[in-house]
């Protein structure tokens, strides 16, 4: 398992997440609208520096981590607006929950029918 942060421009946060949905990964969390720097410069929401930045966090199977770093490459690559977005991996020791986890379906967090 592997943790992908990635790092964006807010306005491709759309396209982005859509492409976490195709490598089905659901254990994510984006921090919205947040200050930030990348190849343009400071990002804040203020007149001085507009425009703002966003952060994902995904947890990764190892064995869907080249492709989704395939995709965000070939997103990066798409349009030059998209070259803000960076990526870093980081190993994950260890987790509760993820994707990988049996009985991922069960929202009481439990798996055996949500008693505890």
């Amino acid at each position: 398992m592997k943790l992908v942060h990635l790092s964006f421009q807010v306005q491709y946060a759309d396209p982005v997440e859509r492409l976490l949905e195709r490598h089905r990964l659901k254990s994510w969390v984006r921090y919205g609208r947040i200050g930030g720097h990348d190849r343009d410069g400071r990002h804040d929401g203020s007149q001085a520096f507009p425009g703002n930045v966003t952060a994902v966090q995904v947890l990764v199977p190892d064995d869907r981590l080249d492709g989704l770093l395939d995709d965000l490459e070939d997103f990066r690559s798409a349009k030059r607006v998209h070259r803000h977005l960076v990526a870093a991996v980081m190993p994950v020791e260890r987790s509760l929950g993820g994707d990988d986890e049996p009985g991922d379906d069960d929202r009481s967090g439990r798996s055996g029918g949500g008693q505890p």
